[in-house]
């Protein structure tokens, strides 16, 4: 899975969407690092974002936001976004390999989203 970026930590960053500013003010202040320092966290994240649990408002956030930034290959995002995207990319795929298969399976099953985004950023590896 060479070079995707996708799905949570894209939309983890948030502030992608219509109401960009808005959710860049309301999430100001989260900490994804707490978040990956946490499996439950993270499995809860997960859960949600696959329909296999409640979500928190954050989670609900999320939800919402993934057919948007995936559509658009992230269009709004802003180059800190994407970099803040991609350490996150890493961390689940290093530290949570198997709820990233998960969050794969669920919102890039056929790897439509990472071809295309592979084509327009090229120059993003998530090894």
């Amino acid at each position: 899975m060479r070079g995707l970026i996708l799905i949570f930590g894209v939309v983890v960053c948030l502030g992608y969407v219509v109401s960009q500013e808005d959710l860049e003010k309301k999430y100001a202040n989260f900490d994804i690092e707490a978040v990956l320092q946490s499996k439950r966290l993270v499995t809860n994240y997960v859960n949600c974002l696959t329909d296999k649990g409640p979500c928190s408002p954050e989670g609900t956030d999320l939800k919402k936001t993934i057919p948007t930034v995936l559509q658009t290959l992230c269009e709004k995002c802003t180059k800190s976004q994407r970099e803040k995207a991609v350490m996150v990319m890493k961390r689940l795929k290093k530290d949570y390999p198997v709820e990233w298969e998960t969050l794969m399976k669920k919102w890039d099953p056929q790897g439509e989203y990472k071809k295309r985004f592979m084509e327009k950023f090229p120059d993003i590896k998530v090894e």
